[in-house]
């Protein structure tokens, strides 16, 4: 196999590990190894791991139980009580990352959240960050700009395959106060008003409208596709994981 072939080949390998659903990495990481004819380094594994952990929002997930909480700063326990409140369904896991620079007037927020149960023929990813700005003189001007940006992956596989992804970019917004209730506060409003219920109506009009368009009712085989059983299904699935954030 010349140089370039085995460039692109690992180029294409890690493009499909980057893209993995919630949980699957491993698996895709499988299959792409058998694939290939030259085989992987563990350096180059362990690169794309890190990787794709910094870029779900995985990382969060990584170590919990040897995360420092002792830096965690005013958010901690808001946020800590926040996901018990939001984040604690049935089979789901979450964690948080709190980064604070130096001089502590920027702060950066992880809220990290997957649902991964293959068995049923699912998964899903809820990855919140946001960034907050304190004035340069916060001892006389308590406001604070925070932003945001939310992603979501869902993925279903039963009778079909379908994966869903968005992104929500959340513009800066003043708040009159810095405490860690108003942050949270609207966090919350974001995360229910600006997305959940915006991807509600995504996913009621999916089944009826857009994945139609993508196929045809009666395909080359002659043999109808029933979008009520096969769409439906798996839409109301993806739309299930939304409800509880993932």
């Amino acid at each position: 196999m010349s140089n370039s072939s085995t460039a692109d080949d690992l180029r294409i390998a890690k493009h499909l590990l980057l893209s993995s659903p919630p949980g699957q990495f491993d698996l895709i990481l499988s299959d792409v190894s058998e694939i290939l004819q030259s085989p992987l380094t563990s350096k180059w594994k362990e690169d794309c791991l890190i990787e794709y952990n910094q870029r779900t929002g995985c990382r969060a997930l990584c170590g919990v139980a040897s995360t420092d909480t002792d830096n965690d700063g005013e958010y901690g326990e808001e946020i800590k009580r926040y996901l018990r409140d939001y984040y604690s369904s049935h089979g789901v896991k979450s964690h948080y990352i709190i980064d604070t620079n130096e001089n502590k007037k920027t702060t950066n927020i992880l809220l990290h959240a997957e649902r991964v149960q293959l068995q049923h023929y699912h998964a899903g990813s809820w990855s919140a960050r946001y960034t907050i700005e304190k004035d340069a003189d916060s001892a006389t001007s308590p406001s604070i700009v925070i932003s945001g940006k939310i992603t979501l992956h869902a993925h279903t596989f039963e009778n079909g395959n379908v994966q869903i992804r968005s992104t929500a970019d959340l513009a800066p917004m003043t708040l009159p106060s810095a405490s860690p209730l108003a942050v949270l506060q609207q966090i919350q409003s974001w995360e229910e008003e600006g997305v959940m219920k915006r991807l509600e109506k995504v996913y009621e009009d999916m089944s009826s409208e857009i994945l139609k368009k993508l196929r045809r009712t009666m395909p080359i085989t002659r043999t109808r596709f029933d979008w009520n059983e096969s769409g439906h299904r798996g839409i109301r699935e993806l739309g299930s994981q939304v409800q509880t954030r993932i």
